[in-house]
């Protein structure tokens, strides 16, 4: 099994003049273009995950109308995280705040299938570096816009959307870049470990966040932070980072056959005509794309909600909240980097059929949050077995990136950037309904309403599972045969 840790170099005879030109290279570039496109993942969602740190601390938490502060009486409330600068907090309503987290993903939408487009057609370097920059830019103003505008939310709103414009790019562009670039043995193994950098900077933007708030008494420094992060990530990625390993300047003649000869598809650099009428007849890309609904609908869920439930119902003090909406995160990380290497392992041991591999493992990262939510709804106001729940589905999230997430590169590699595009694309509306759903259904607080939300993700959960069971496939399409003309990948 150990031969499926993919940052493991394979053994190879190279010849004299190939060994003679390893010497200027330090590092394998595949596993120099993994480690980057991680980085590029965790930095988009540190990004992203600013404000939803910072929200409640920009706005005054004014209670609605009949809205609940105590539901659980026998917790005491805990004391205020640090004393905020009151010349910088604005009063945004609960509703408000709510249309601010689905703002984001309005844009998110628009550019997934444009950007997983321009990334199989011309290479996703420049498509991606374009996000991140374009992302750490608005990142650094927003604080400011909020400032001078004295919290005019519409402001705000329209910069989370343009915010969500440029994230959309992120994951077609890279998933382009790593069809290019990842071994179909390797392929679960690379994908959890790039993909799965996205909890793992949900993680970090809580704890670092939080901290660096209490440390300077305002919610502004985590937007500056992460906001020159992505400068950084930025630079190195321009500099380091190639679309594919033609188009590398100094990658080796060994590894580049190395990767030519381990893809399972033949990798062209052209032009490629786009069969729109195949793909979207196809039952195994409705099946994943009905998996990646129901996995968005818990992933939001809990993204945007985990730290409100944690924070309004079981009223951790800003320490102890800080590390358990963190943890579950974490937990997702470390699941999504075993379960990679696993998978593969059954995979190309012929264990087990990769169908079959899919479809278990998505079955696990879709029914095991399902159920593990509805055990922490029913044990309400007990701190400690809700939070058990809560990482134990966030853990069984961890197998979602060896199945559905790696899904795209199974059925059509030649186009996994348009594939990722619209899957992802059209998963986001669950971004956006999200908030407003848990908006619309807790409106008092209780117990009995988060426990109505818990019920809503468990059926999504389920009925997007069986249809995945029905439809999906986890071989390479038909479609997937390249029609080309000839114009070059940049």
């Amino acid at each position: 099994m150990s031969s499926y840790l993919f940052l493991k170099m394979e053994s190879t005879q190279p010849t004299p003049e190939e060994s003679q030109e390893s010497k200027s290279v330090l590092i394998s570039q595949r596993y120099l273009l993994y480690a980057m496109s991680a980085f590029a993942v965790f930095t988009s969602y540190c990004l992203r995950m600013s404000l939803s740190i910072a929200i409640h601390e920009i706005s005054e938490n004014d209670m609605e109308e009949g809205y609940d502060d105590n539901p659980c009486p026998g917790i005491k409330a805990p004391p205020m995280s640090f004393q905020n600068d009151s010349r910088n907090v604005y009063s945004w309503s609960r509703s408000t705040r709510e249309l601010m987290a689905s703002s984001f993903y309005w844009g998110y939408f628009l550019t997934h299938l444009p950007a997983g487009f321009l990334a199989d057609q011309f290479g996703g370097k420049h498509v991606v570096s374009a996000s991140i920059v374009g992302g750490a830019c608005i990142s650094l103003v927003i604080p400011t816009t909020i400032v001078f505008t004295n919290g005019r939310y519409q402001t705000v709103f329209l910069l989370r959307v343009l915010e969500g414009m440029f994230h959309g790019a992120v994951h077609p562009s890279i998933c382009a870049i790593l069809a290019q670039w990842t071994l179909k043995k390797d392929r679960a193994a690379v994908m959890s470990f790039v993909y799965a950098s996205a909890p793992m900077g949900i993680a970090t933007n809580t704890l670092v966040g939080k901290e660096i708030m209490e440390l300077t008494h305002t919610w502004t420094t985590p937007f500056y932070l992460f906001g020159a992060l992505g400068i950084l990530m930025f630079l190195l990625w321009h500099f380091l980072c190639y679309s594919s390993p033609e188009s590398h300047p100094w990658i080796t003649t060994q590894e580049k056959e190395f990767l030519r000869n381990g893809l399972d598809y033949d990798l062209v650099h052209t032009w490629k005509k786009v069969p729109w009428g195949e793909m979207f007849r196809s039952g195994p890309l409705w099946g994943l794309l009905l998996a990646e609904l129901g996995h968005d609908w818990g992933w939001y869920t809990m993204v945007e909600h985990l730290r409100n439930y944690i924070k309004e119902m079981l009223r951790f003090d800003s320490r102890h909240y800080t590390i358990w909406t963190s943890l579950p995160f974490f937990f997702t990380w470390v699941m999504a980097l075993t379960v990679g290497c696993f998978s593969d392992w059954l995979v190309y041991d012929r264990m087990m059929d990769i169908t079959l591999a899919r479809k278990i493992f998505m079955t696990i990262s879709q029914l095991g949050p399902a159920l593990c939510l509805l055990f922490a709804s029913f044990a309400e106001c007990e701190r400690l077995k809700s939070v058990v729940w809560f990482v134990a589905a966030m853990s069984a999230m961890g197998f979602y990136y060896s199945s559905t997430k790696t899904n795209s590169l199974d059925l059509a590699p030649n186009y996994a950037g348009i594939v990722t595009g619209i899957i992802n694309g059209f998963a986001v509306f669950m971004g956006m309904l999200s908030p407003i759903m848990v908006g619309s259904f807790v409106t008092r607080n209780t117990m009995a309403e988060w426990q109505n939300i818990f019920w809503l993700t468990f059926f999504v959960f389920l009925v997007t599972t069986l249809m995945f069971l029905v439809f999906g496939s986890g071989e390479k399409q038909p479609w997937n045969k390249l029609k080309k003309t000839q114009i070059p990948i940049l």
